[in-house]
């Protein structure tokens, strides 16, 4: 098992200042701490045994400078106010985390916060870098004097693992969620009356509703709302998101017969994974629900959107896993323009929501069963 370490960011996005801090991982919430912890667990081969964050700008910054007792005020005023927000919010995350696995350590600090850091009931351990060698940059500090301290670290050597196994040997499966995995027209059509409703439209049935699915949450709404200005379609869409997050998983059940394909194609040696337009929480979330624990990739629309090969590009890489050995499965359009510009041969999915608009595939399949006998070896 390969043993992970969460890295959170530390800064503070203050209302007054905007961001203070370094900029050391994309993910900065609870929520994004979860949805990546979420990966790391459902991922063959990882054990998530940890979290730790840099709070540069607790650490790092001089804070009784010479002649300048103005900027001195401010910095402690700045170290005090995210030192408390810090705290709150890695409290927050290591809660959290030991929900899902059993956390062995949660790691903070930095040489000039370990006072403030190591008094946080959440944190285990304290870690400092440069103040191991006491050097000028800790000269100016009111609340403590550094002593060097490098003669006791340790040295660490990284040894380089054994070759890995030749991509060209691995295939992998990437599939689509809505439409092909899951049928969650119910769901989405009540999440996209909500936005029309923000806005004082009548509700849709939920077949038309369906067929405008696909192209992520954005351009749903886009569809949804056509004679709406941008200010109202982003009314709009916080309205979609807040009802969909609630309710995502109400109606939203599996395809009969995916679980079962699902399992006997990995037991075929296939590497499985799920690239959706859908927000990656939400993803997770109907994942979770349906019992669908079968990925070892999952990615969605939070940044790159299919027919962008970013995702299955991504997920290719991850896995190791040869392109041209490899399959795009679902029921829409971009699912086979994604497919083909990642260099996969696509499946496409008769059963789904979504169309092919004419544009060619290597397969079709009309129900889950027919994957199986179609990528048999």
């Amino acid at each position: 098992l390969i043993r992970v370490c969460l890295e959170f960011d530390a800064s503070w996005n203050s209302r007054l200042l905007g961001h203070l801090g370094t900029w050391r991982s994309p993910v900065a919430t609870v929520e994004e701490a979860r949805a990546l912890a979420r990966i790391i667990v459902g991922r063959a081969g990882f054990l998530l045994v940890g979290t730790m964050a840099y709070e540069g700008q607790v650490a790092g910054l001089v804070n009784d400078p010479v002649g300048d007792p103005l900027r001195g005020s401010l910095v402690r005023w700045i170290q005090k106010q995210s030192a408390n927000e810090l705290a709150d919010r890695r409290a927050s995350v290591a809660s959290m985390l030991r929900g899902l696995v059993d956390l062995e350590f949660v790691n903070g600090g930095g040489t000039g916060s370990l006072e403030s850091t190591g008094s946080e009931d959440a944190v285990t351990e304290i870690a400092a870098g440069s103040g191991l060698f006491g050097p000028h940059l800790f000269d100016h500090y009111r609340h403590f004097t550094p002593a060097p301290a490098a003669a006791f670290a340790l040295s660490v050597s990284m040894l380089a693992a054994p070759a890995a196994q030749s991509p060209q040997a691995l295939r992998a499966l990437i599939f689509d969620l809505d439409g092909t995995l899951v049928d969650s027209r119910d769901d989405l059509a009540r999440a996209g009356n909500q936005a029309r409703a923000a806005l004082g439209l009548p509700a849709l049935p939920v077949a038309e509703v369906a067929r405008m699915v696909g192209d992520g949450a954005a351009m749903l709404i886009e569809r949804l709302t056509p004679a709406a200005d941008a200010a109202a379609r982003a009314l709009s869409l916080e309205a979609f998101l807040a009802y969909y997050a609630e309710h995502c998983c109400d109606q939203t059940q599996v395809y009969a017969g995916v679980p079962a394909m699902l399992d006997q194609l990995r037991a075929q040696g296939w590497l499985l994974a799920v690239a959706t337009n859908k927000p990656l929480a939400f993803t997770l979330d109907i994942l979770a629900a349906c019992g669908l624990d079968h990925f070892t990739e999952v990615r969605g629309g939070d940044a790159e959107r299919k027919p962008d090969p970013g995702q299955l590009l991504s997920i290719l890489h991850e896995l190791g896993a040869a392109p041209g050995a490899s399959w795009m499965i679902g029921d829409h359009r971009t699912d086979i323009l994604a497919g083909r510009a990642a260099g996969c041969a696509v499946l496409w999915c008769s059963w789904g929501l979504g169309r092919h608009d004419g544009l060619a595939f290597d397969a079709q399949a009309d129900q889950p069963g027919d994957v199986v006998r179609l990528l048999a070896p």
